[in-house]
């Protein structure tokens, strides 16, 4: 007894420390100061990351050269601001302008940048200073990838990870397989390079399928097929399978010792998961569930947390460990999310989605197509970057097709689903700036040209196919019809007592209420009568169609 006693005193205290900890997390005014605490360290370590300063003593002064907004020549910074405001509203505006015409507004805001760079009378408008666009493509990249993880849902995953994999991995891996050995073994390009080539040109376009997809299962269409739920978690595979797979084949391709280079890129993947799922865990109490404002305290957090990780982990000469973090943290931290309030993740979602809209895309889009040379470009670089291409997608239809058998989906919907995952856009114009500035002065000048200028073309002629959806989803995707619903209704055993709703209530039942705002549509496509009533249990609607 008198040996086990120091144990459990030990236990004792444990317990007690442990359960102060909660208390104090728990305590809504210290949960609020917690968070406001770690947003405002966030901000403070990116400010510091960017400007290069030293992170205890920032206002020391410094003969150092700052590399970020300092160069050797004089820049005109109020010029320079104006330009980057100008090709800012033009690309907001081209981009509206020409989603009316059924196209992807990216589109328009990639011609606005290449506009820019290649007419005559507009080539020496703007100037841009290359440390400025680097950091807002850094940050902008960050929105990206934190939509990306988003909308990878752990929960289908678990439901249908095997054709999720099939779809989201095993046909990705075919496209890069594909265009890496047809670029190295046909059009002679070095196959470091060629590996890198299939990876950032294989990624699907999660901005333009995910927008058109939500549209359509607002509207009843795909809700009683696989369909929408394996896209949902295919492509955010498929892109962050690219991000990741992207970022240790560069660090490799241009190491000068392999070994070496290879040692801290897996240090830095393992820290980059470490450190991301601790602060996960941290979002998880941080904020309270039922605290005010809560769905913008976490946007808050999780772009200030995510901009320190990418902008801290590049300042210290790990670049790749950052992008791991922030792809661990969203997962982590969503997967809470998702079943601690009514709402989910609906109003971060929309958040994130008008930031994209707003900063990411004009940021990411513009940039990429400002750097588009056409004067640069000879006949040969063009069809070898469209035979390349061609080739890489004829290879994805095929494995996508293939591989999407056998699961529920009729042939017109797998052939649909393999058309759409050829779509090409957000990773293409975040990821070739990478390459090219790890190339710049090197023997691969050429093939990072080579690889940037068929990213852009693979934007121009695939984002387009993402539209399809809008055109050829209501004919090919089925519609869940009343009948049915109400048979699934009256054959489910629900534990909670049932209640009577109006048909026309129901439909149009709340987000706020049900978690999922539901179209139910005859087959004829008339409005059904307002006295037809359906029983429904408590659950939430998703639960009457799984």
């Amino acid at each position: 007894f008198i040996s086990r006693l120091p144990l459990n005193e030990m236990e004792h205290v444990g317990s007690n420390f442990r359960n102060l900890a909660i208390n104090v997390v728990n305590h809504r005014e210290t949960n609020l100061a917690l968070s406001s605490l770690i947003i405002v360290l966030s901000i403070y370590v990116t400010i510091v990351s960017v400007l290069r300063r030293p992170f205890v003593h920032p206002l020391i002064a410094s003969t150092d050269f700052n590399e970020t907004f300092m160069s050797e020549e004089s820049i005109d910074y109020k010029y320079s601001t104006m330009s980057y405001i100008m090709l800012w509203l033009c690309a907001i505006i081209f981009g509206r302008i020409i989603s009316f015409a059924k196209l992807p507004s990216l589109l328009g805001v990639l011609l606005v940048g290449i506009a820019f760079k290649n007419i005559p009378f507009m080539s020496g408008l703007l100037l841009l200073d290359k440390g400025i666009s680097d950091v807002l493509r850094k940050a902008a990249f960050s929105i990206i990838l934190i939509r990306i993880a988003m909308g990878f849902d752990t929960g289908l995953f678990r439901k249908a990870n095997c054709l999720i994999l099939r779809l989201g991995a095993i046909s990705t891996l075919c496209e890069i397989i594909a265009i890496t050995v047809t670029a190295h073994f046909i059009f002679c390009v070095d196959l470091r390079m060629a590996i890198l080539f299939g990876i950032v040109l294989t990624a699907s376009a999660s901005a333009i399928i995910f927008p058109i997809l939500a549209n359509l299962m607002a509207e009843g269409y795909g809700i009683g097929s696989p369909f929408c739920d394996v896209l949902q978690s295919s492509v955010p595979l498929d892109n962050l399978l690219c991000i990741c797979s992207l970022h240790i084949a560069t660090a490799i391709v241009f190491a000068v010792d392999i070994s070496y280079e290879t040692g801290i890129m897996f240090a830095q993947l393992i820290v980059g998961i470490i450190s991301g799922f601790i602060g996960g865990l941290v979002l998880w109490w941080l904020p309270r569930y039922d605290a005010e404002h809560t769905h913008f305290i976490r946007c808050a957090m999780l772009i200030s947390t995510a901009l320190a990780f990418l902008f801290g982990s590049w300042t210290i000469g790990c670049q790749s460990g950052g992008v791991f973090a922030i792809a661990v943290l969203t997962i982590i931290a969503v997967y809470r999310w998702k079943l601690d309030n009514r709402f989910k993740i609906s109003k971060e979602e929309e958040a994130f989605t008008v930031i994209f809209q707003l900063f990411s895309m004009p940021v990411m889009f513009a940039l990429i197509g400002y750097d588009f040379e056409i004067t640069n470009l000879d006949k040969e670089t063009v069809l070898t970057g469209l035979a390349i291409m061609g080739i890489g997608l004829l290879i994805r239809f095929i494995s996508a097709f293939l591989l999407s058998f056998c699961a529920g989906l009729t042939l017109a919907e797998q052939a649909l689903m393999s058309i759409v995952l050829l779509s090409k856009a957000t990773i293409q114009a975040a990821l070739p700036p990478q390459i090219v500035v790890r190339s710049f002065g090197t023997m691969h000048a050429h093939t990072a040209v080579l690889i940037s200028a068929s990213c852009v073309l693979a934007i121009i002629i695939t984002a387009p196919i993402g539209q399809l959806l809008i055109f050829l989803g209501p004919r090919v995707l089925r519609v869940r019809d009343a009948n049915q619903l109400c048979s699934n209704i009256s054959t489910k055993e629900h534990q909670t007592p049932a209640r009577t709703y109006p048909l026309s209530m129901f439909c149009e039942k709340e987000r706020s209420e049900w978690n999922i705002k539901c179209h139910i549509r005859s087959p004829a496509g008339k409005r059904w009568p307002e006295n037809l009533n359906c029983i429904v249990g408590k659950k939430k609607i998703l639960d009457i169609f799984m």
